[in-house]
């Protein structure tokens, strides 16, 4: 289509062009028929000028004799008359000729300038082509590069349509797996969540065993842990196991406001895993005889609530344990052995159902 079109621009201004060339051609036959008129019309004046001579030699009167002056004159002046008004004929012909000549040659100059005009406007619209050409082909160049463009783009977009999919195939594979993992995790938390409200609640119980303890034995328990500490000397001769005869009423009031505390209250004693007695001395003498002394002591005592408690729960949870002097009590710095000689009596709460809550979410993980 590009081609086409400037074809036919060309074929139009080539016509246009022989057009005006014939036009002007014309114009020039006509001014030289004119020329050649008027050449002509002068030569038949010559003519007639040349036939008047002619015509006076050969004038002769009736008897054959040559023309008188006077008449000769007379003749000449009627020639001459003919001459002048054919003359002024002539000269009006040769004016009008002279006009249209002159006309002619304005024509062809205008035609001239013209020519030269749109010379100059088909060579400034053959640049303008040109260039508008040039344009056209930049233009088909960027449109071709662009196609080719087009086209990789279009090969990349099958592969990314492909790629997409296998993407949104993973996606969804991804999604589904999320789901699941949120799903465990919900349940996880649930799980967490009601472990922290156990052992809140653990806590809380510990708490109040503690307050139940304190009412009962003031500052006898630690605020802490809850433990009962006895002095040794007040139960036990030193270095013997057996309990004094004069300090078991004492032992036996203690114990018994103990383990109310712990297993009169219903929440309470559900909660109650275990009650630890523990033996401990001091560092006079070697490791394992204190261990030994410390045992008997702890054992002592567990067998004395035995001895008169039938209380089956505590056959259930009472364990006795030595400590030879281990966890020594200081004091400024030093060992105070008359503190280190001792029996603290301990509670544990079960943690069963906190262990099992977190051996479900280990498993679950």
């Amino acid at each position: 289509m590009k081609i086409n079109n400037k074809q036919n621009l060309q074929v139009f201004w080539i016509s246009y062009a022989n057009l005006m060339a014939g036009l002007l051609f014309v114009f020039i036959l006509i001014l030289g028929g004119v020329i050649a008129k008027y050449v002509l019309t002068q030569d038949v004046i010559v003519n007639k000028q040349q036939s008047v001579i002619r015509a006076l030699d050969s004038l002769r009167d009736e008897k054959g004799n040559e023309l008188s002056d006077e008449r000769l004159i007379k003749v000449l002046k009627d020639e001459i008359v003919k001459l002048s008004f054919k003359n002024s004929e002539l000269q009006n012909k040769n004016s009008t000729y002279i006009t249209m000549l002159n006309d002619l040659e304005n024509k062809t100059s205008e035609l001239a300038k013209a020519r030269n005009k749109q010379s100059s406007t088909i060579s400034d619209i053959n640049d303008k082509n040109e260039l508008l050409q040039n344009k056209i082909d930049e233009l088909s160049a960027k449109i071709s590069a662009l196609n080719a463009k087009n086209n990789a783009l279009s090969l990349d977009s099958e592969k990314f349509k492909d790629e997409n999919s296998k993407n949104l195939e993973k996606i969804t594979f991804l999604l589904d797996e999320i789901n699941a993992k949120q799903t465990k995790f919900d349940t996880l938390l649930s799980d967490i969540n009601s472990t922290k409200i156990y052992v809140k609640q653990i806590s809380g119980l510990h708490e109040k065993i503690i307050n139940s303890l304190r009412q009962v034995f003031g500052d006898e328990i630690d605020l802490k842990t809850g433990v009962l500490t006895l002095r040794s000397a007040d139960f036990f001769d030193k270095n013997k196991t057996e309990l004094k005869s004069e300090s078991k009423d004492k032992l036996k009031e203690i114990l018994t406001k103990y383990f109310g505390v712990l297993l009169s209250d219903e929440e309470i004693s559900k909660n109650i895993e275990q009650i630890m007695i523990e033996g401990f001395t001091d560092s006079d003498g070697s490791y394992g005889y204190n261990l030994e002394l410390s045992q008997r002591r702890a054992y002592e005592i567990m067998r004395f609530i035995n001895s008169y408690s039938d209380d089956g729960r505590l056959d259930r949870l009472l364990v006795s344990s030595g400590r030879s002097y281990n966890n020594l009590v200081l004091k400024d710095g030093a060992e105070d052995k008359d503190a280190s000689r001792r029996i603290e009596i301990k509670f544990f709460i079960t943690n069963k159902k906190a262990l099992e809550q977190v051996a479900k979410i280990l498993e679950a993980k």
